[in-house]
């Protein structure tokens, strides 16, 4: 009699926890995933904004270098001059 008590009782307990188990499992695998769409995205933003710094620095570096000073002087009147030592900018 306590032996079938005690297979019954094992028996359920046994249930409960693969049905937790389960559920348990299933709810890590949605968290995960949640996750895993989360981080994507984040990713694809950070593609994007590093490609959008890259083309900031090429516009910057362009618009540093001697040829764009020279037309920007050209263009108000001035003449432009370079060489090893300084520039110099004088009215034309």
């Amino acid at each position: 009699m306590k032996v079938k008590r005690f297979n019954k009782v094992c028996k359920r307990i046994m249930i409960i926890s693969t049905i937790v188990f389960i559920a348990g499992i299933t709810y890590c695998n949605s968290l995960e995933a949640t996750i895993n769409v989360k981080v994507k995205d984040l990713q694809d933003d950070i593609e994007v904004l590093n490609g959008d710094i890259d083309g900031l620095n090429m516009e910057k570096d362009y618009l540093t270098n001697f040829q764009k000073l020279y037309d920007v002087a050209s263009n108000n009147g001035y003449e432009y001059y370079t060489n090893t030592d300084m520039a110099v900018v004088a009215r034309e």
